[in-house]
């Protein structure tokens, strides 16, 4: 059951220009790469890319994001079609991909899509922040959006993939549930084909479907913990190892969303630098390119922007004083990302809390005393369980690389000395720097395998390493794939109870208010109620969850907000000071809410402004 979406289907009528944006993309990727052979995968990558940092930037200048998406459609559309009409560009759509590697992806694709859409992770639908309900509230037209629990605060997160779900679901009017399933399954996808050119390029046509499987479904090996556990968790790799839990696979983490829209880009950026250094590029397309993903980066993933951002700078800045030659073009790589940085202050997303860190107080980095399990004995064995075989094989492989080595031993080792040595005060998000390394391994790994490959029985030993390294992403995705049950991690939206448990009355009164609330508003409902009317609606509640405090808002903050949750006080003045602006009750409900708004009406606090059934939607008299 879905709420019918504010903006309205003439929006449709922008469908026929998203062509544009990709000629405009495939014109770019030509003027920065010249010829080459990649130029039709890289181009829906950049099309995306432009059309969500537009997107994004102009609903951010405009504070609308219905307005920033026709702005950014028309003006991205316009230019590609102008500038594809006047030159006569060929347009470079299909590159030819052999059977085998066909037949390999396929069965990468679909041995994901019960994951996909059969079940929902937590990140999709937790929590009050979840990519669900903050996609709803980007579909109200509020934008940037707002915290969920405190709207007069911008939303401290990543949140760029939900810029793209809502700009997915309002052109197409598939229900957002479904929109963002099928938004991951095309990422998944394309993260696949950029990882097997990726492989192509670093080691040959033949490494082409192993470096595929090996980097998208690497993984640790969680089973030397050693305890006996259900054939659902052992598969899941469940397990805790000291005071924190062992680090998923790579392949599940795409289902954090930021990670959707990340690891694509991530790739993008390999792949980008791999050409540069193939084709000794010295044009400013190129720099355009990289601060493209970069910037885009900055609003969808931190982690993997801090990260990349930094290791880039950091092996560009070497190499003007390594190698002399190229020495302009090397510094404007360098200054392009001091740029980035510049954009990030400006695109906001997580860099709120980095750069606006306004009563943040509890958002704080700071050194793990124990390290990351706890102990010696505990942080050795949650490094053996997290990164399995990936780590000697991808410290190894380091050596056996022919390209790119600098870029990936900065990001193992700092993704590995992160994760293990700082702490986030209320968050166990930092390992997913060791998600970072992990990848980074990947590759190395992959040309360690290439190269035992050649010495005798090495394609035996080769193929058995390369299964012990992804064993767990591949069955982690088994447990989804046979629909396991006991399964930790799998929730599905369409079946569970808030889904069920929202009368049509109700749906229709989300409708409504979908298309009058505006930005720092608060509803007031029934704390049962809460969840639904954040997934459908997008609304910020007066209520806090556990997760609320992740985000490291003040401690006075919090207790002021518990103090509602225990105490149902009918002072009027209370709520308007917390920016609770309108009230959703049942009149035949006895709940403590319509008990309220019944003795607010009475005293003319309150005003009704629509009715359904027996919803009433109440607005408070300013």
């Amino acid at each position: 059951m879905t709420s019918e979406l504010p903006i309205g289907p003439s929006i449709m009528l922008l469908l026929p220009l998203l062509p544009g944006i990709y000629f405009l993309a495939n014109i770019l990727m030509q003027k920065a790469c010249g010829a080459c052979e990649d130029i039709a995968l890289f181009s829906p990558g950049v099309s995306l890319t432009l059309w969500l940092f537009f997107t994004h930037a102009f609903s951010l200048l405009l504070k609308n994001f219905a307005l920033g998406l026709v702005a950014s459609t028309v003006f991205l559309s316009f230019v590609g079609y102008f500038i594809f009409l006047q030159k006569k560009s060929s347009l470079k759509i299909f590159s030819s991909l052999p059977r085998a590697f066909m037949c390999a992806w396929i069965l990468c694709v679909l041995f994901l899509v019960p994951s996909i859409f059969f079940w929902d992770f937590h990140d999709k639908m937790g929590s009050y922040s979840s990519h669900f309900s903050t996609t709803s509230q980007i579909l109200n037209n509020i934008y940037p959006p707002r915290d969920f629990c405190f709207p007069d605060k911008l939303l401290n997160y990543h949140y760029g993939i939900n810029t793209l779900f809502a700009m997915v679901t309002v052109l197409t009017r598939i229900p957002l549930d479904i929109s963002i399933d099928i938004v991951t399954l095309f990422l998944w996808g394309y993260f696949l084909l950029l990882l097997a050119s990726f492989g192509k390029k670093m080691f040959g046509e033949k490494a082409a479907i192993p470096c595929m499987i090996l980097s998208a479904f690497v993984s640790g090996f969680p089973w030397v913990a050693g305890k006996n556990t259900s054939i659902t968790y052992m598969l899941l790799g469940f397990y805790q190892i000291g005071n924190t839990d062992i680090n998923p696979p790579l392949c599940s983490y795409f289902f954090q969303h930021p990670w959707t829209i990340g690891s694509p880009l991530a790739i993008l950026i390999f792949l980008l630098l791999k050409i540069y250094e193939e084709k000794q590029i010295k044009n400013s397309f190129f720099c355009i390119l990289l601060c493209l993903f970069c910037s885009t980066l900055s609003f969808s993933n931190m982690t993997l922007f801090l990260s990349l951002t930094a290791t880039v700078g950091i092996y560009y800045f070497y190499k003007l004083f390594l190698d002399k030659k190229d020495y302009s073009h090397k510094f404007f790589i360098f200054l392009t990302l001091v740029i980035v940085i510049g954009f990030a202050y400006f695109l906001s997303g997580f860099s709120n809390s980095i750069f606006h860190a306004q009563e943040m107080e509890n958002f704080k980095i700071g050194f793990a005393l124990g390290g990351i399990a706890g102990d010696f004995e505990s942080n050795i064995l949650w490094n053996l369980a997290s990164f399995g075989f990936v780590l000697p094989l991808g410290i190894i492989g380091l050596f056996f690389l022919p390209s790119m080595k600098e870029i990936f031993l900065i990001l193992a080792l700092g993704g590995i000395f992160i994760s293990n040595n700082l702490r986030y005060a209320s968050s166990w998000d930092i390992v997913k720097f060791a998600t970072l390394a992990q990848l980074a391994l990947s590759f190395p790994m992959a040309a360690l395998l290439i190269r035992i490959c050649k010495i005798p029985l090495g394609k035996l030993l080769s193929l058995c390493l390369g299964f012990f390294a992804i064993a767990w992403g591949i069955s982690f995705h088994t447990v989804f794939f046979l629909s396991l049950p006991n399964n930790v991690y799998a929730e599905s939206f369409r079946n569970s109870s808030i889904a069920k448990s929202v009368t049509q009355e109700e749906v229709a009164a989300i409708s409504w208010l979908r298309k009058n609330i505006s930005a720092g508003e608060i509803v007031l409902s029934e704390y049962k109620n809460s969840l639904a009317y954040i997934y459908l609606g997008g609304f910020p509640q007066l209520w806090i969850d556990s997760i609320t405090q992740a985000y490291g808002f003040s401690q006075k903050l919090l207790e002021r907000r518990h103090f509602f949750m225990k105490n149902f006080v009918s002072d009027y003045d209370l709520y308007k000071k917390e920016n609770v602006r309108w009230v959703i009750a049942d009149r035949n409900n006895s709940g403590k809410i319509s008990s309220l708004v019944e003795m607010w009406k009475e005293k003319k606090y309150i005003e009704q402004k629509a009715s359904f059934g027996t919803i009433g939607v109440y607005c408070f008299v300013q």
